[in-house]
């Protein structure tokens, strides 16, 4: 049986992070426009989520109001973690349900980061590192409600945050 792994682009590389960890950067220039990685992992309820996220590290990504991505195991770490960090001035975003682009050009040697709201409601508070001057300083589950943030990233929400944003 062949084990499920995210997709990450070739132009990029796992290595440290001034913003926290580990984190997913360019190793060549990536267009706007261009796959970055494709989230892939165990999809489970909420309850589950938050237990793994206990146990093995906060590596969830929510992809609908119930259900999460996530490794269930140390040992999938590798293959189901994207490694990419939150910034409130990203360089990347979802496009669709698991599938995360460049929403602009992306130089070789940057971090590739994600605005957190556009990909999570559930409750949650994180003090914010990515240094921009944009900074929320505090992200939580409800900044996605932010009218300046849905106008700033457009459609580059999770599809179940767009339906919650055009009220379907």
């Amino acid at each position: 049986m062949e084990k499920i792994k995210c997709y990450r682009s070739p132009k990029t590389e796992v290595r440290q992070s001034n913003i926290g960890g580990v984190g997913l950067f360019a190793k060549d220039n990536i267009s706007k426009g261009e796959i970055v990685f494709i989230k892939a992992g165990h999809i489970v309820q909420y309850k589950e989520a938050m237990k793994c996220n206990k146990d093995i590290g906060e590596f969830d990504v929510q992809i609908s109001d119930d259900f999460f991505l996530v490794p269930k195991s140390k040992d999938e770490i590798k293959d189901l973690v994207v490694h990419f960090n939150h910034s409130c001035n990203p360089n990347a975003g979802p496009d669709g349900q698991i599938t995360f682009t460049a929403i602009r050009n992306i130089c070789k040697g940057e971090e590739i980061t994600c605005d957190y709201a556009t990909i999570t409601t559930y409750p949650y508070k994180l003090e914010c590192n990515c240094g921009n001057k944009e900074c929320r300083k505090v992200i939580t589950g409800d900044d996605w409600k932010l009218k300046e943030l849905q106008e700033r990233y457009g459609n580059h929400f999770s599809w179940f945050i767009l339906k919650k944003i055009k009220g379907l």
